[in-house]
């Protein structure tokens, strides 16, 4: 099921947040609870469903089916330390601080300073492939 069209009630379970940094600018709240200890390692590939939103509720970020290297800073710095920190199946509000998302500058549609929640679902976690089984035409695309 999309996190968008999950029931109201789902969206609403309140959790205790998860303070990652200890000072308050990433923050994590489980939304629903994932397969116990089945966590991503950094290099792991994963597949999320992700929407970005700012305070006022704009959508400025949003995919479905996106597939991310863990550690390789394909995602915002914020979103790239806590995936490490969800279990498959998991899907999680992720309040990002400026600071770990697109700081003083911003990006396209999001304004500089700008504080970012997400709501993510890890959807698959796969290994890192080795990179001596594959084909040239196979590293030419990861590098």
């Amino acid at each position: 099921m999309c996190i968008r069209d999950r029931p109201k009630e789902d969206q609403s379970k309140e959790e205790e947040s998860l303070d990652i940094l200890g000072n308050g600018q990433l923050k994590k709240k489980v939304r629903k609870k994932g397969q116990k200890d089945v966590k991503p390692q950094r290099g792991d590939i994963c597949t999320l469903e992700m929407i970005g939103m700012l305070d006022d509720g704009t959508v400025v970020e949003y995919n479905d089916n996106m597939s991310i290297q863990v550690g390789d800073l394909e995602v915002v710095q914020g979103l790239d330390l806590t995936i490490v920190l969800m279990e498959l199946g998991e899907v999680a509000e992720i309040r990002v601080d400026p600071r770990f998302a697109y700081g003083t500058r911003g990006d396209g549609s999001v304004p500089p300073n700008a504080t970012v929640t997400y709501m993510v679902e890890l959807k698959a976690i796969t290994d890192e492939p080795e990179i001596e089984t594959l084909s040239i035409r196979e590293r030419r695309e990861i590098g």
